[in-house]
């Protein structure tokens, strides 16, 4: 008789890796949360392209498209602590901006999903 073990590792390691990947994409922002940063001064960065952008964009936001964000630093808030509300069209690029954003010392970024969640919540 054959072992299943073979198969049981495949999936038990597979069921693994899509939690393990969950867990690493950051929640989106709530209305009020992202009322609470605009209260804080927060800057808000849009990071999707020139052509997304096109469709709108939410009022006072900078407009940094995620493939530019490294090399137009000098665009960013210069204080690491001042918070920053990213968002793209669903929200992977925002979590990609955010990642970014963190590893170049910003401690407070948060990703707020897409341009239509914060049309949604009246931004």
């Amino acid at each position: 008789m054959k072992s299943s073990l073979p198969l049981f590792i495949c999936l038990f390691f597979g069921l693994f890796l899509v939690l393990v990947n969950k867990k690493n994409h950051s929640e989106f922002l709530e209305a009020a949360e992202v009322k609470a940063l605009l209260g804080e001064q927060a800057t808000i960065i849009d990071v999707r392209t020139v052509e997304e952008v096109e469709q709108g964009i939410v009022p006072g936001a900078r407009h940094l498209p995620f493939d530019e964000l490294e090399t137009r630093l000098n665009e960013l808030p210069t204080a690491k602590e001042q918070p920053i509300i990213v968002y793209c069209a669903r929200g992977g690029r925002a979590d990609l901006a955010k990642e970014t954003l963190q590893r170049l010392g910003y401690t407070r970024v948060f990703n707020a999903g897409g341009y239509m969640d914060l049309k949604r919540m009246g931004l």
